[in-house]
C-alpha cells in the first residue's frame, strides 16, 4: 500500500457504523479530528474521511533558504574542488577544502518544520450484517479495539452469554408450564419454581417442576463463547436441548398418565447414577458407554411420548 493511500472500511453493525481505517494514524471525520485511529464508531454514515500526512520538511539552512543554500553550496564545491562519488559522500583535496566546507555547514544548519497534508480516503462498505433475533448470542462490537478480535475471516465475531434461568423460563413457557414465585410446598403439575438465587445466577439449580426436583445437574456447564455465529449458535442449541430435556423428564415425573411414566423415568435414572460408580476395563469401555446412551436415549423417549 502506498504510503499516502488512504482506505477505510466502514459497516453497519446494529444501530452503529463502525469505521476501519486500513492504516492507523490520524483522520478527520466529518470534519473532527480523531488521533491515532484503529476503529471508531458512530450513529451516523460517515460522509468524508480524510487522512492527515505529517512530512517534515526543511523550511531553511540558517538564514538563507533552501534554493540559496543549494546554489552556495555549489558555488563552494566548484571553488575548492571538491565533489561527490557515487556513494553521495563529498571528496575534498586538501584539508582547506574541507574545513571550509564544513564550517559553511556548521553556520547555516537545518531548520524544520512540520507540514500537514490532507489526503481524501476510499471509504469501503463491508456487508457484514449483525445478528439480533438471540437474546443469548450478541455481537462483540467495540469491546476490544483489536480489529482481528471483532472480525474473523471476514465474519462478525459474537458473544454468546447462557443464562439458563432465562431460557429455562423460554422452555417451560413453550412447554405450557407456569412459573410461580411464592416458594410454596405444594405444587399442581404444571408449575415450577427455583430459588431466588439460582434466578440471580441464571442457573437452574434446584429446579422444581409440580413439587418434585428436576435433575438439574445433568445440565451442562453454562459456558459461553466468543467466535462465529454459527459457533455460538451450536453452543446455545446444546444448551437448550440440555434444558429442554431437563424440563420434559420434570413434567413425565409428576405426569397423570396411566402407566406410571414418571416412576420408570426416575427408575432408570436411579440405574444410569449406578452406572456411573462401576469401575469399567477398558476393552469394555465402549459397550459401557453404549449402554448409558442407550438407556438416556430411552429416558428421553419416555419424556416425549408423556408429553405428547
Amino acid at each position: 500500500m502506498n504510503r499516502n493511500s488512504c482506505v477505510v472500511e466502514v459497516w453497519k453493525l446494529g444501530d452503529v457504523y463502525v469505521i476501519h481505517p486500513l492504516r492507523r494514524g490520524d483522520y478527520l471525520i466529518d470534519g473532527k479530528l480523531v488521533e491515532g485511529l484503529t476503529l471508531a464508531q458512530s450513529p451516523h454514515r460517515p460522509k468524508e474521511i480524510k487522512r492527515l500526512i505529517r512530512n517534515r520538511v526543511i523550511k531553511s539552512y540558517g538564514n538563507l533558504s533552501p534554493d540559496e543554500y543549494r546554489i552556495q553550496l555549489e558555488h563552494l564545491k566548484k571553488e575548492y574542488g571538491i565533489f561527490v562519488d557515487e556513494d553521495g559522500d563529498c571528496i575534498f583535496p586538501n584539508l582547506d577544502a574541507e574545513y571550509t566546507y564544513r564550517k559553511f555547514q556548521e553556520q547555516h544548519p537545518p531548520v524544520f518544520e512540520d507540514v500537514v497534508e490532507y489526503v481524501s480516503c476510499e471509504i469501503r462498505e463491508c456487508n457484514i450484517e449483525g445478528k439480533t433475533d438471540n437474546p443469548f448470542i450478541k455481537p462483540l462490537r467495540l469491546v476490544s479495539e483489536d480489529y482481528k478480535r471483532i472480525v474473523r475471516e471476514g465474519k462478525l465475531v459474537y458473544v454468546y452469554t447462557p443464562n439458563f434461568y432465562k431460557m429455562g423460563q423460554l422452555v417451560a413457557s413453550n412447554l405450557g408450564l407456569k412459573e410461580v414465585f411464592d416458594n410454596r410446598e405444594k405444587m399442581e403439575p404444571d408449575e415450577w419454581d427455583v430459588p431466588e438465587y439460582s434466578r440471580r445466577d441464571g442457573s437452574l439449580k434446584f429446579l422444581r417442576i409440580g413439587g418434585k426436583f428436576a435433575d438439574y445437574a445433568s445440565l451442562p456447564p453454562a459456558t459461553g463463547v466468543i467466535g462465529t455465529w454459527e459457533e455460538c449458535y451450536q453452543r446455545f442449541k446444546e444448551h437448550w436441548q440440555a434444558i429442554e430435556r431437563v424440563f420434559k423428564i420434570g413434567i413425565a415425573k409428576v405426569s397423570k398418565n396411566p402407566i406410571d411414566i414418571g416412576a420408570e423415568i426416575t427408575f432408570l435414572e436411579t440405574i444410569l447414577s449406578s452406572l456411573n460408580d462401576i469401575q469399567v476395563k477398558k476393552n469394555s469401555l465402549f459397550q459401557f458407554r453404549s449402554i448409558k446412551k442407550k438407556l438416556r436415549e430411552h429416558i428421553e423417549r419416555l419424556a416425549e411420548k408423556d408429553y405428547e
